[in-house]
């Protein structure tokens, strides 16, 4: 009867909805984002509360979510580490044991699975110090985190990555190959491509210019010391970190 009496208590839908939001789209909804995702929440459109696919469903179509371009400036949110970390991988084609990674993230700040409190690792209801901006993720972000995630970006893409470890059975290390990019027409396909395949299509033209000018400052001899180049300058980008 507790349990009943708190799911159908008017403020879930709008406590449930708004973290899901700030998870899964943007850190700062705004109120009427927040409603319309409650109010699914409430009723699925079959009579249904609580239906926690229809919820997502909706999270996810939004207008606010799916326009061509962001609703306000503030809109996105941070990757946080560990998705920060496994979408790089992903998106190359990487391959680790998860030992770099490990180690990494809490550098970063995001020590897995040891959060400092039952409630995650940073508040939902952090606020961009100066501002009223809701950005939960940089609950966890200062100078030495900011740095960790350059480091662990040049680390993996300009350092060739991490060996394996002697002392884990069956260790991998960490790595990317870029072999591929390095194949493709030299300089603006190779930046094309990594903003399809890392921002789909998102980078600004002012960033592009300037990764532009340090590929050409590389040899055009050595297209894989230009496909580094491309990638770490995305990569550690504020553009790629801050997911719109």
């Amino acid at each position: 009867m507790a349990l009943d009496d708190i799911f159908n208590h008017p403020n879930v839908g709008p406590f449930i909805g708004k973290q899901l939001i700030q998870h899964l789209v943007t850190s700062n909804p705004s109120p009427a984002y927040i409603a319309r995702v409650s109010a699914v929440f409430a009723d699925n459109g079959s009579g249904v509360r609580g239906d926690m696919g229809a919820v997502v469903q909706a999270i996810l179509t939004d207008p606010e979510a799916r326009g061509d371009t962001p609703a306000t400036a503030n809109f996105g949110r941070l990757r946080e580490p560990a998705l920060f970390i496994t979408a790089m991988l992903r998106s190359l084609g990487g391959q680790s044991d998860g030992v770099l990674p490990r180690n990494a993230i809490s550098a970063m700040g995001q020590p897995m699975f040891t959060p400092q409190t039952v409630f995650n690792f940073y508040p939902p209801s952090f606020v961009l110090p100066g501002t009223e901006t809701l950005a939960p993720e940089f609950g966890i972000e200062n100078a030495a985190t900011a740095l960790a995630r350059a480091n662990f970006v040049n680390t993996v893409i300009m350092q060739g990555g991490a060996k394996p470890d002697p002392t884990v059975t069956g260790s991998t290390g960490t790595s990317i190959d870029l072999t591929s990019l390095s194949a493709i027409t030299y300089p603006n396909g190779l930046i094309a491509q990594l903003n399809q395949t890392l921002m789909h299509g998102s980078l600004s033209s002012a960033a592009s210019a300037v990764i532009l000018a340090a590929v050409n400052a590389q040899s055009a001899t050595d297209p894989l010391a230009a496909a580094r180049t491309a990638s770490y300058l995305m990569l550690s980008s504020a553009q790629y970190q801050v997911e719109r």
